[in-house]
């Protein structure tokens, strides 16, 4: 039998604390604090994004935040995340997971966090993200800014308001 997902609906995590899901000396240097007006959000209607012009093949992670803060869409960050990573860690079945499912329908393979900035022991600034790594694993890691993210990579952004 397959498992199959009937909404992409989750709840958000009620916070986000990097120093107990990453590390005691991980820190918030930024966020999105318009993520903290969604409860609930349906994955089927957020939008991922490049921000590559046409023609383009790789943006910096600081430049692609640039881009998205001018969006005016809300930037997912650590609670949205969390909503995802524990959805998929929770499922027995990790195909009837809202990721697994998003891989499915959209074919997302890489999806980071915006709305949430960090600041790692002894490195760069940070995104948390999402990858689909052979099979059905998604393990979670973290980007730095710094670097060159290519096409595949989106960022999780939504039309919902904070109101």
């Amino acid at each position: 039998m397959t498992a199959t997902v009937t909404s992409f609906v989750l709840k958000l995590a009620p916070n986000f604390n990097p120093a107990e899901f990453v590390g005691k000396d991980w820190k918030v240097i930024e966020r999105d604090e318009r993520e903290d007006g969604i409860n609930e959000l349906d994955w089927s209607t957020v939008d991922f994004e490049t921000c590559l012009k046409e023609g383009e093949s790789s943006i910096t992670g600081e430049e692609r935040l640039k881009h998205l803060k001018v969006g005016g869409k809300v930037r997912l960050g650590g609670r949205a995340f969390l909503s995802l990573w524990n959805d998929y860690q929770e499922k027995e079945e990790k195909k009837a997971s809202v990721l697994e499912q998003l891989y499915k329908t959209k074919g997302i393979t890489f999806i980071d966090f915006p709305g949430l900035v960090l600041q790692p022991p002894f490195s760069r600034r940070s995104v948390l993200y999402l990858y689909r790594c052979g099979g059905d694993l998604f393990p979670w890691i973290d980007g730095w800014l710094v670097d060159d993210w290519l096409v595949g990579s989106l960022s999780a952004v939504s039309q919902v308001s904070s109101s």
